[in-house]
């Protein structure tokens, strides 16, 4: 994020009380300053803002607000910082009707990360599962993208889970200059 995370919170909180009301944005934004926490190493407000804001506000279904949750969760866990569980089974509620949808590789990297997160094998199988239906039998652009890279992203989370950190680096090597496709 640049490195300029004391510039980011300043700038975040002193205008806070612009943006604060808006729907999406808001999400968006106090997602950017629990990042910011996170590049300090700070993580206790990050959790806090992850609770009082980014946690409540992602119930509104919208799209950005849930990757905002899954993303920031599955960052703190690549902190150390545990004791998300039931963050992540509520987190996994709001993503089960979707899916299906496989209407982005970057929705769908946000879906997983959700399953993994809960330890919820038997979603994360139903998901994995759907996304292999859909690459055989969809058509589209996402579909072209699945095929050529995206499967292989969420291969590589899977293995990155299971504790397999050279299995998921072995899994992303061939796609790598692809992943700007996502």
């Amino acid at each position: 994020m640049g490195g300029r995370s004391e510039e980011g919170i300043s700038f975040l909180t002193k205008t806070e009380n612009d943006w604060n009301k808006g729907e999406v944005l808001a999400c968006h934004n106090y997602w950017h300053l629990a990042l910011y926490h996170i590049e300090r190493g700070d993580h206790a407000p990050a959790v806090d803002i992850y609770d009082s804001e980014v946690g409540r506000r992602c119930k509104s279904g919208a799209m950005l607000d849930l990757v905002d949750a899954a993303s920031l969760l599955y960052r703190l866990e690549l902190e150390g910082i545990g004791g998300n569980s039931e963050r992540w089974k509520e987190q996994l509620d709001l993503w089960r009707s979707h899916f299906d949808d496989h209407i982005l590789v970057f929705n769908d990297a946000h879906m997983l990360m959700c399953a993994l997160g809960a330890k919820d094998n038997s979603a994360a199988n139903k998901f994995m599962t759907s996304l292999r239906e859909f690459i055989q039998n969809g058509w589209g652009t996402q579909n072209d993208i699945f095929k050529c890279v995206g499967l292989k992203i969420l291969e590589a989370m899977e293995l990155f889970d299971k504790g397999d950190a050279a299995g998921a680096v072995d899994t992303l090597y061939p796609v790598r200059y692809k992943i700007v496709d996502v």
